[in-house]
């Protein structure tokens, strides 16, 4: 009997030690509402890996997390989930219902409409990015002065993998 209980006390030991690890680099992320349509849904659940930025940067195209000073419910911070569209140094140039980069028109075959609102410009300081919804016209990102250029220590990760819904389970 003793040495039953001393092998569940090292197992139980054992999973809460490997948990603990696991969420040192990994950690679950709901999304809410539509702001990355098509791309993310409503309720979708993500796995987002939080040391890729310990090592490097953001990189154009990456799923974020980030902590935004937004209120929700009046008194909880609010968490984004967006696209990294700009990194440090781009001029960003929203116009003719056109995501330019330095000039450049942006390849964005994951949007969701066409139209999206014009009349930004700006150029990404050091040690930030400029992130927007895929659903341009449902989305609260980095036009407008709430959310503006956001400092990498506000991401809390990368979105690698979806868990749910089990139909649309996999890496992103």
């Amino acid at each position: 009997m003793m040495l039953e209980i001393i092998e569940w006390t090292k197992s139980i030991g054992f999973a809460l030690v490997i948990g603990a690890i696991i969420l040192i680099f990994v950690r679950p992320s709901v999304v809410f509402g539509d702001s990355m349509l098509p791309t993310l849904e409503d309720k979708n659940l993500l796995l987002l890996e939080k040391t890729s930025y310990l090592l490097g940067e953001p990189e154009r195209g990456d799923i974020v997390v980030i902590r935004s000073d937004l209120q929700l419910y009046g008194f909880m911070k609010k968490k984004l989930i967006k696209r990294v569209i700009g990194l440090p140094g781009d001029t960003i140039v929203i116009g003719e219902r056109q995501v330019f980069i330095n000039g450049v028109a942006l390849e964005e075959d994951y949007l969701k409409d066409e139209r999206m609102y014009d009349g930004f410009t700006g150029t990404v300081p050091e040690g930030h990015v400029f992130v927007l919804g895929d659903n341009r016209n449902n989305s609260t990102d980095s036009r407008k002065p709430t959310v503006g250029f956001v400092p990498y220590s506000k991401i809390q990760g990368k979105a690698y993998f979806r868990i749910f819904p089990f139909d649309k389970i996999g890496a992103m």
